[in-house]
């Protein structure tokens, strides 16, 4: 069984005195030392009401984890998702994700103010979610300058 930890990122946006955006990967892959695990993918999963055990394929072999809570980074798939054990309710609603690309465009001399952030809304949606394909956010570097 293998011990994991996290690093909390809620506090904002951030950014590394290098202006590296990989630093943030090096320095939590170097926090978390053995416990990190690299090119892995679930092959099975065991969930209740108060904890989940993950079965996952490493390239030493396979790795028992047991943890009180789970985050899924992955699309949503029924494919993605399927290792986890869904039941016939969760199936049910993965199967209607559909999965399309996320852009992410740096922009300069835009002549906003530092700190600027703008969300597009549909107002006539249900959730004020504009119809795709759509511009959904602006919002500021924490990098003075750029």
């Amino acid at each position: 069984m293998v011990d994991l930890a996290y690093i909390d990122l809620s506090n904002g946006p951030f950014a590394s005195a290098s202006h590296n955006n990989a630093e943030v990967f090096v320095k939590a892959l170097a926090e978390l030392g053995p416990n990190a695990l690299l090119s892995t993918t679930v092959i099975a999963a065991v969930q209740n009401s108060t904890d989940v055990s993950l079965v996952v394929k490493t390239p030493t072999g396979n790795i028992l984890i047991q943890a009180s809570k789970l985050l899924v980074t992955i699309p949503p798939l029924v494919d993605n998702m399927s290792p986890f054990g869904l039941d016939t309710t969760e199936s049910s609603l993965f199967q209607k994700w559909e999965y399309m690309g996320y852009y992410i465009v740096l922009l300069n001399k835009t002549g906003l103010p530092p700190g600027f952030v703008w969300l597009n809304a549909n107002n006539a949606s249900d959730y004020q979610i504009p119809d795709l394909p759509a511009l959904s956010e602006l919002s500021f570097s924490p990098v003075p300058g750029s």
